[in-house]
């Protein structure tokens, strides 16, 4: 007995299709409701279809009448942006984030303040020299992330493959990169797929270096923008509990898994319902091992964040309160990477500050290789690394 296995979101987003069994999807928001037609005209045989993660918000619609369909709702949950009732990104926080937008707003403003910000768009062109440069980028600002978080990225087991297909997915119109520029270093840098003007965001790279700013949340912010300008009225996260997709959602929604098999032939019918007891029995061990999981890991999570809290690391940074004399100082250039360990520090200075970058300069200690002076004409800061070699 054939049997074909799909994953709905997989085909939907990044495939650009929607599987032969159905004959059109419509799709839900709360302002209409719209119809997708199957371009495919593949015959539909009489073999079973288990097709998984079905958004909440499409409803197939199976194109052969003979045919029994057996739903079964899943455990994990998806998370979306519907954009369909706003009109720009300042009246989509403000409804999401209500007094907290104004924070969201305050550091997009303050990345620009202090850095010479500029972004752009990949989406229907992009040239081979700038995409490389760019891809293996956006994969140095992943390995980082996750090497100081001592973690294992799911993201970069799959690079080979996303690096391979993006390029021309880009140059087609079915994919985008968004990169945010400090004048011209990428210091953000997202891919995503687009299919019937939603965007799905799958890759969200950015450096470690200007965390204080929250390029996550400001790369978001920008492209909803980007989304109600160029007709696009979903913006979705996917699947994975995450603190940033619970914020940003208006749309957490479930997944549904539903077994197609024809009702002609008994045989047919008996494997059919035999792997939808097998579907809905799986979807059980799930809630009943993840429920329990969770609990555990949303304690961990807090604990962690306390941890975090507490902890004393070096280096030691100290405002300094009265004038400077720069004679026991040797100044720097810090933009050269041999200074690469000092950025954080001086992009932390900088979000305190208030200050442009072109207004800083930098300073080492001539009777100790390990203190710095980080200053502009109003403010500064000295930033003492504790081991022979600052990291």
């Amino acid at each position: 007995m054939k049997k074909s296995q799909l994953d709905f979101f997989f085909e939907f987003y990044e495939k650009k299709r929607i599987p032969e069994i159905y004959s059109n999807i419509i799709f839900k928001n709360r302002e209409d409701t719209s119809v997708i037609k199957n371009v495919r005209e593949k015959t539909v045989h009489d073999k079973i279809y288990s097709i998984f993660f079905i958004p909440e918000y499409i409803v197939p619609q199976c194109k052969a009448q003979h045919f029994k369909v057996k739903k079964i709702d899943q455990y994990f949950k998806g998370y979306a942006l519907d954009l369909s009732h706003f009109d720009s990104a300042d009246a989509y926080i403000k409804n999401r984030f209500r007094s907290n937008a104004k924070t969201i707003r305050k550091r997009a403003r303050r990345l620009e303040t202090c850095f010479d910000i500029t972004t752009k768009m990949f989406y229907g062109s992009i040239d081979r020299a700038d995409y490389d440069i760019l891809i293996d980028k956006a994969f140095k600002m992943i390995q980082r992330r996750f090497d100081e978080r001592q973690a294992e990225s799911h993201t970069l087991t799959q690079w080979d493959r996303i690096k391979t297909i993006f390029f021309s997915l880009i140059n087609e119109k079915k994919a985008s990169m968004y990169v945010i520029y400090d004048s011209d270093k990428p210091i953000a840098i997202s891919l995503g797929h687009h299919f019937h003007g939603k965007l799905f965001s799958l890759v969200s790279a950015y450096d470690i270096d200007y965390s204080k700013f929250s390029l996550g949340n400001i790369e978001i912010y920008r492209k909803i923008d980007w989304c109600l300008k160029n007709e696009h009225y979903m913006y979705e996260l996917g699947m994975g509990d995450l603190d940033y997709k619970r914020e940003w959602s208006n749309n957490i929604y479930n997944f549904q898994h539903q077994v197609l098999y024809s009702t002609k032939n008994i045989l047919t019918r008996l494997s059919g319902f035999a792997l939808y007891c097998k579907a809905y029995c799986k979807e059980l061990c799930y809630k009943k091992a993840y429920e329990p999981y969770d609990k555990v890991r949303a304690r961990i999570r807090s604990f962690k964040r306390k941890k975090e809290t507490m902890e004393n690391t070096a280096p030691q940074v100290d405002i300094v309160q009265n004038p400077v004399e720069l004679k026991t100082w040797e100044k720097i250039p810090f933009e050269n990477s041999k200074y690469d360990f000092l950025k954080r520090h001086i992009n932390d200075f900088l979000y305190m500050a208030i200050e442009n970058k072109k207004n800083l300069t930098a300073y080492k200690m001539i009777t100790d290789e390990n203190k710095f002076l980080i200053k502009t004409s109003k403010q500064a800061v000295t930033v003492q690394f504790v081991k022979s070699k600052p990291l």
